[in-house]
Formats: C-alpha cells, sequence, structure tokens
C-alpha cells in the first residue's frame, strides 16, 4: 500500500532526547539539540538512581529511594503503572525490547535482591537471592537467559533467568558500581568504590585486566565491544577513553571538579552524555575531549540518564 501525506516525512526532524532522573526526585525530558528541558517528570518520593527508555514505545521505566518502579508515557508526562515490591531502594534497571509491543524489566535493589517483571500484569516474574548486599548493577540478556549483577557485597554474580546463581566472582576490594558485558565474548567490564576498572572472562571466572588512574569511585561505564573501547565516569570529575585491548588511557576530560555518574554514549559521533554532580548534563566530545554543552534543570545531584542520539523525521514514528 501506497503512503498517504501524513506517512510520508515532512522534512523536519525531532530533536536527540535524554530523560534524566536526581537527587531532587524529578525525571526531566531533554531536547539536546536545543539544550533544554521539554518536560519535568514528578512523581518519586525521593532520589531517582535508575531510568530506562522505550523510545520507539515512548514509554521510561525509574526506579529510585521509593522502592517504586514508575513507568511513563513520555507523550502524555502522566505515569502509567506501578511496580511494587522492593524492600530497598531501586538502584539498575534493565528492560527487554525484543518482542514489539511487549516489554519485560529487571530491576536490581539495596534489598540485596533483583527482580524481573512482566509490566503488563504488573506482576514480579522472578526473584534472585544470594547478594549479601545491595544490587547496584546488572546487565541483562534476555534472549540467552542470563544476567550479570554487581553489588555493595563486592561481587559479581552470573545468573540465568530461572533466578539460579550459576557463578559467584570475588571481584573488587570495594562496593561494584556498574557492569557492561559482551555476551558473544563472555567478556564483562565492572567498575568499583575501589577507583578500578576490571575486565573478566566470564567462562572461566578471571581477571583478564585491571584498569587504574581514577582518584575517586568510578560510577559508571559504557563500552564499545566491536572497536575495543570504553567510556568511564567517576567522582572524581573526571571522563576517561580507555582502549580494551591494551588497557591505556587515551584522553581524559575534566568535569570542572564536579562529581561525574552515569553515562550513554553514542559511538559513531564520539558524543556522551553524562550526570553531574550540581544537576546538570553534560554532552562530552570523547574524541576532542572538550565539553559540547550542558543541560541545567535539576535541583540536585543528576544520578543517571538514556539518551536517544538518533534523529528521525517527524512524519515516522519517533
Amino acid at each position: 500500500m501506497a503512503p498517504t501525506e501524513n506517512d510520508k516525512p515532512t522534512g523536519r526532524r525531532r530533536p536527540r532526547r535524554a530523560v534524566s532522573g536526581s537527587q531532587d526526585g524529578s525525571l526531566i525530558v531533554w531536547d539536546m539539540d536545543k539544550s533544554r528541558p521539554l518536560e519535568t517528570l514528578r512523581g518519586h518520593t525521593g532520589s531517582v538512581w535508575s531510568v530506562a527508555v522505550d523510545w520507539e514505545l515512548r514509554r521510561a521505566i525509574s526506579g529510585g529511594v521509593d522502592r517504586v518502579l514508575r513507568i511513563w508515557n513520555l507523550d502524555r508526562s502522566c505515569v502509567i503503572s506501578e511496580l511494587a515490591g522492593h524492600e530497598g531502594s531501586i538502584m539498575c534497571i534493565e528492560i527487554d525490547l525484543s518482542i514489539p509491543d511487549e516489554m519485560r524489566i529487571m530491576s536490581g535493589s539495596t534489598d540485596g535482591t533483583m527482580r524481573l517483571w512482566d509490566p503488563t500484569s504488573e506482576k514480579c516474574l522472578e526473584k534472585y537471592w544470594g547478594h549479601s548486599g545491595g544490587v547496584i548493577a546488572i546487565a541483562v540478556d534476555f534472549a540467552g537467559g542470563r544476567a550479570l549483577s554487581g553489588s555493595t557485597d563486592r561481587t559479581l554474580r552470573l545468573w540465568d533467568l530461572k533466578g539460579k546463581c550459576l557463578d559467584t566472582i570475588d571481584a573488587h576490594n570495594g562496593p561494584v558500581h556498574s557492569v557492561v558485558v559482551n555476551w558473544l565474548s563472555a567478556r564483562a567490564l565492572s567498575s568499583s568504590q575501589d577507583q578500578t576498572i576490571k575486565m573478566w572472562d566470564l567462562d572461566r571466572g578471571v581477571n583478564l585486566m585491571t584498569l587504574w588512574g581514577h582518584t575517586g569511585p568510578v560510577t559508571t561505564i559504557a563500552a564499545n565491544w566491536e572497536e575495543d573501547r570504553a567510556i568511564s565516569v567517576s567522582e572524581d570529575g573526571s571522563l576517561k577513553l580507555w582502549d580494551l585491548l591494551t588497557g591505556t588511557r587515551l584522553r581524559t576530560c575534566q568535569g570542572g571538579g564536579l562529581s561525574l555518574r552515569g553515562i550513554q554514549a553514542d559511538w559513531p559521533s564520539g558524543l556522551a552524555t553524562t550526570c553531574r554532580g550540581d544537576g546538570s548534563l553534560e554532552i562530552v566530545d570523547v574524541t576532542r575531549g572538550p565539553s559540547h554543552d550542558v543541560l541545567a534543570g535539576h535541583t540536585l545531584e543528576a544520578l543517571c540518564v538514556s539518551a536517544d542520539f538518533s534523529s528521525k523525521p517527524l512524519g515516522f514514528r519517533y
């Protein structure tokens, strides 16, 4: 069937967007092209530690200190569902987008558990017990039925999605803050309060490499496994670009002395969005070093961000 006039692109394009969560309890939807907030979403009663977004369905999932997962309709700027059950702060969220118009959510909490949710029925499908501390970071292979978690108990745990712990790795000398995984090669990166980043062989449970250079806790990492690159941000106020083949630092970008948390990288453009201690977002040109832009809006520290760097025609679904 031939496209109608309404189906054809108009020539104008939607702005690149981001959603951030903050210690002030709010989420802000941003227009990154014009460096301005579009909407402020209120509903949480404490710090928002994690946010994930399905940009096609225009849904955001957030969690934080108030122990409730909230699902937002970004077109209407309202909460459409709440998932309760955790007995501690929700620190991390992963969403399954493999099936169109369906979603599964995994969350990790300071109560020491992970939970798998069906947002349609608002039911918890599975609970994952084993950590002796809070679960701060998760990476999930929904298609392959696996997950990796990082905890304040300083360990990494590998799981199947039926709730069985497959392996436990004594990973760091401090709480684990972030994990990213290449499931095809069974390689993972973890970052920690101990100021290090470590690479792991998940099949053997052994450390392959330790990256040193930060002088504060490493709060978040992002990886481009195809090009063997990683980006890390830290409470020391720096962003670092790493070569994962050699373990060398390729670039350091200073954040003006402000603590940095949360990062979303767009590897083709070389841009990354990170959260700053003054409540703003910073867009950094990782390949050149200087700050690309600063987006101000939150009244307290920004803690998490999900960004969509694509720009699509207005005539198509965003």
